[in-house]
């Protein structure tokens, strides 16, 4: 990165809606602050989308599908533009880098993974995807084995269409991430898309469509981007009958509402939402694999991630060598600006989590749960939404902490005495996002993990994550799996023709 590349980066991304291939801003529209969550100061300022902007989006939208080229493209030649989409984001990783640290706090570390880099792998991994072709099977029947009598050979064709107008609505934990894959997966399958980033981290959104616009041939009206929107917004796209399809990454609170919405219309959802998974260690694991670089805390993103795992499932014969290990790791965890490419973990979104967090830590303690580490701000971090790596002991299962998402660096370990109460305690929730289990054997960890109710599980190790892996939930975890060719087929619809060979 050269020298005056931090002082500038701003004045490079456009601070406007993209509408069906314009740039919209309506001066009187509110201004939305986006707050650098490490230091409480402004980053910059957006316009807020109203429903009547939402409500252009999906008229663009709807006719970039109905009328323009896209779905009636051949897959080669749309492949070849999210190519060019992805190349354009890599050209942009510097800038993209700068904006995720500033909008969401995430550290460079993440940054060089998850955040951003990863991300513009998985758009390249659209761009092959959406090669393939449509035609999933021909069939041929005679007469006799389903063949309309009299009219000679039947034959059919099964194919796979896009649903349509993709609305796609996104969280502040991994937006990025989480917009390329609704996007990359909608582009591939020949959606067209509306995309609401969160107000708070809208900027790589905006990074996205400034790509769209700028380097790549995709048509006018195929991605469209509303930034600063609120709930508001989200409602109206759920319930638009011009959307045929919403994916949401959020709560499962926010999730219901968005079902809800859509059912009038009777419009598919993605819905990848809460979770309280469980990491499953067993007395024959090897415990310096077990807890790993982290420790078995949550520290990636300040625990703001769907996926973290939360709980501890520990043999009770165990326990203390597993806790004493996490308590005395916790303090090595170095917390603080996430521009520092030392910094481990970086600050919550802003002050209304970070006051969240705090409450459930005043309620386990209040529930008779042990406080074994953390709970406070993190000393000499004065400013920032900071908070320490925070460890709970003697949870039942009935508290809070040990029942509903928390969204931030609070672990809660629980133990059992046999395999079937880890099952029994790992499948006592109402989600079912993903899980770990750590064990002496593979056959004992696989024979635990395969009853275990969770869309994602990994055995004796971190998962691959590899970009061809469905992704989503069991029970209120989610409805639909994202990532990959399963998330492009989320987005399609079956069509069977069938027809007679004279």
């Amino acid at each position: 990165m050269d020298a005056g590349f931090g002082a500038r980066w701003l004045a490079d991304i456009r601070r406007e809606h993209y509408i069906g291939g314009s740039w919209a801003h309506d001066a009187r529209a509110e201004p939305v602050e986006i707050i650098n969550p490490a230091n409480g100061l402004l980053v910059t300022t957006v316009p807020r989308a109203s429903v009547r902007d939402a409500s252009n989006a999906v008229d663009a939208a709807r006719h970039a599908f109905d009328e323009g080229p896209w779905p009636r493209l051949q897959p080669i030649d749309r492949a070849r533009m999210i190519s060019q989409l992805a190349e354009g984001l890599w050209r942009k990783r510097e800038l993209l880098t700068e904006a995720m640290i500033a909008q969401g706090g995430c550290t460079r570390a993440q940054a060089n993974g998850a955040q951003v880099l990863e991300p513009i792998e998985f758009m390249r991994g659209y761009a092959r995807l959406a090669e393939l072709d449509p035609i999933e099977s021909t069939h041929v029947s005679s007469d006799r084995f389903g063949g309309a009598p009299g009219l000679g050979v039947g034959h059919s064709i099964v194919a796979r269409e896009p649903v349509g107008v993709v609305a796609a609505i996104t969280a502040f934990n991994y937006p990025f991430m989480l917009n390329v894959h609704k996007v990359g997966a909608a582009l591939a399958a020949g959606c067209t898309v509306v995309l609401k980033p969160t107000e708070f981290t809208c900027l790589d959104a905006a990074i996205m469509a400034k790509v769209v616009e700028e380097e790549t041939d995709i048509p006018p009206g195929v991605l469209n981007v509303l930034l600063g929107a609120g709930g508001d917004v989200g409602a109206h796209l759920s319930s638009a009958q011009g959307v045929d399809h919403v994916t949401f990454t959020g709560s499962t609170e926010t999730g219901r509402r968005v079902m809800a919405g859509s059912a009038a219309t009777l419009k598919r959802v993605t819905l990848e939402l809460g979770g309280k998974s469980a990491n499953v260690i067993t007395e024959d694991a090897d415990l310096d694999r077990a807890l790993g670089a982290d420790g078995g805390l949550v520290t990636r993103h300040a625990g703001q991630g769907c996926a973290a795992l939360s709980r501890v499932l520990v043999h009770e014969s165990i326990h203390d060598a597993v806790v004493q290990r996490m308590v005395h790791h916790a303090p090595s965890i170095r917390v603080g600006d996430p521009s520092d490419p030392t910094t481990m973990m970086g600050p919550l979104i802003n002050a209304a989590q970070c006051a969240r967090v705090m409450g459930y830590i005043e309620s386990g303690v209040a529930e008779g749960a042990t406080l074994a580490f953390g709970g406070s701000r993190p000393p000499g971090l004065p400013r920032g939404h900071f908070l320490s790596p925070t460890v709970f002991t003697d949870v039942r299962s009935d508290m809070r902490i040990a029942r509903e998402e928390i969204f931030g660096p609070v672990v809660v370990v629980q133990t059992f005495s046999s395999d079937e109460q880890a099952v029994r305690l790992a499948n006592d929730s109402e989600f079912g996002l993903v899980g770990a289990v750590w064990s002496g054997t593979l056959e004992r960890g696989l024979s635990i993990a395969s009853r275990i109710r969770a869309g994602t599980l990994n055995v004796n190790g971190p998962g691959t994550g590899l970009f061809g892996l469905p992704y989503g939930g069991y029970k209120q975890s989610g409805i639909g799996r994202e990532k990959g060719l399963a998330g492009v087929r989320d987005l399609s619809e079956i069509k069977t023709i069938n027809y007679t060979a004279y």
